[in-house]
């Protein structure tokens, strides 16, 4: 999966289906809002799985500035490494941003 900022239509996440110099098409890993276009478009939801054809030239990649451990603490079973000891995730990055949880330590009165 990857995950690019689109000039017109925002952050998009998915698959690369198929490309050309001028076009890509991306398969949907989660559900994505469009935020532009005629009054009738906006609002639009594509689901998840649903393949969005879109310009190359206003893609940006978003990069992962994750944090990658030393390997003397990586969990290890046998001659196995477990993969998620890997990486330590970066609060700022643009890639898993979505991903964390956001806690903000409090619990609501009722």
């Amino acid at each position: 999966m990857s995950a690019w900022i689109h000039s017109r239509k925002g952050r998009i996440e998915g698959t690369i289906v198929r490309e050309d110099e001028t076009w890509m098409q991306i398969r949907l890993s989660s559900d994505h809002e469009l935020r532009y276009g005629s009054e009738s478009n906006r609002g639009r939801i594509d689901e998840a799985g649903d393949v969005l054809t879109v310009r190359k030239r206003l893609l940006t990649p978003l990069v992962c500035s994750c944090f990658v451990t030393p390997e003397k603490y990586w969990f290890r079973y046998g001659g196995a490494v477990e993969t998620g000891s890997q990486m330590e995730w970066n609060p700022d990055c643009p890639v898993h941003l979505a991903a964390v949880p956001v806690s903000t330590g409090r619990t609501e009165e009722r």
